[in-house]
Parts: structure tokens; sequence; C-alpha cells
């Protein structure tokens, strides 16, 4: 045990470890013999705190979080910004475990069972956690956004058409796969076919005036 000390004789803060509190020791500046316990307002030696594991989370998307504490992981639970789809990893391991082996609360049985006791409980004071638990936080639609790159591709830019069907095959497919939400399907596909139409239309006018302005060019060289 490491204890800090003031030594009687010349005043020097002094650090020891010793075995008993009642043991003596010698100052090795002045040679004073004293005993070790501690007097008022001389602290002992804080005991080396133990580090908390860290935690790394990775969403469906890929996208990997971390390291975080595992009460901030538990806070994410809580917030709903963790689903059973989810994986997690402490620090130091190598293997990806499922959120919901390490939290049974985001299980899909777990999720139901916590809907269908929702109406029971209406008017009972709610708890925080069972209410976020299995609430997944969707990303906004951006449909607005594609219709409009995609109007622009007929009347501006050809390029904002080749925008528009990137953004809205990606877009779709994760609303598909209940990553986004769903209310902006419509503007999305929309935007999308226009931006595919005008797409094709510019690839079937190149290969039909290419080829017409090449013969064309080498009939009036053989002229």
């Amino acid at each position: 045990m490491s204890v800090e000390l003031i030594c009687p004789g010349c005043q020097r803060l002094l650090r020891v470890s010793v075995d008993s509190p009642s043991q003596r020791v010698r100052c090795p500046v002045c040679s004073a013999l004293f005993d070790v316990a501690p007097g008022p307002g001389v602290p002992a030696a804080p005991a080396p705190a133990t580090p908390q594991p860290r935690w790394h989370l990775r969403i469906p998307e890929g996208l990997t979080y971390g390291p975080i504490g595992k009460d901030e992981l538990d806070r994410w639970v809580v917030e709903g910004r963790v689903t059973a789809e989810c994986q997690v990893r402490e620090e130091g391991q190598s293997a990806w475990l499922g959120a919901a082996a390490i939290y049974p609360v985001l299980s899909p049985a777990a999720v139901l069972l916590a809907a269908d006791a929702r109406p029971a409980a209406r008017n009972a004071s709610p708890s925080p956690v069972p209410q976020a638990v299995g609430r997944r936080v969707l990303e906004p639609h951006r449909g607005a956004v594609i219709l409009a790159l995609g109007i622009l591709s007929w009347v501006s830019c050809p390029v904002f058409g080749l925008i528009a069907w990137i953004m809205g095959n990606a877009d779709l497919n994760r609303m598909r796969a209940g990553r986004m939400e769903m209310d902006g399907f419509t503007l999305t596909q929309a935007g999308r076919l226009l931006g595919l139409i005008h797409v094709l239309l510019i690839i079937v006018a190149f290969g039909v005036v290419v080829p017409v302005l090449f013969l064309f060019w080498a009939s009036v060289r053989m002229m």
C-alpha cells in the first residue's frame, strides 16, 4: 500500500510503501523516524482505476462507430439507434456479434411483445426504455430533390438526369430494405424515371447522330 505524508522533521511530502498503518519509517532526507499513519489533510494514494471495456458498433449500411464505452452503447440502444440488424464487438475481440445477442430486448420477439403491451399500458406512466427499444430511426427521403433533378434534366443539363437516375436507384433500394422513409417512394420513382428516360434518349440520339455525321463526313471527303 502506498501513502503520501509529510515528514515532521523537514516538512517534505513523501510517498512510501507500507504494509501496516502502524509501521514506522525513516525520512530519506533528514533521517527523522515517525509513524506512517497519515495526518489530516494528507491524502492516501488512490487505487488505480480499472479500465472499462470499449465497444464498436457496425450498422447494416456497413459503417462502423467506436470505440465507445458500454454506458454510451446502452444509451444508443435506448435512443433506438441500435437495432437487431446491427452488430457489436468488444475491443480486443475479432468476432462480431448480433446486437440482439448482447441486448435480448432487440430481438424480434421482444419488439413484438413490447408493441402488444403498449395499448394496455397507455394510461400508465411510461418507461423511457421500452418505448425506445426496437424503434428504428429511418433515413429521411429525398424524393423532392430527385424529382427536381429529373425535371431539370429536360430543361437544362442532361447530367441532372444521370444524377436523378443514380440517386433514385439507391434510395428505392434503401426504402425496400426498410432503411429509408417510404413517404417519398412516389416522388423518388417519378424523378428516377424522368432521369432514366432522358439518359436513354441521349444515348439513342448519339447512337444515331454520330454514325450519320460520320457517313456524311466520309461522303464529303470522297467527292
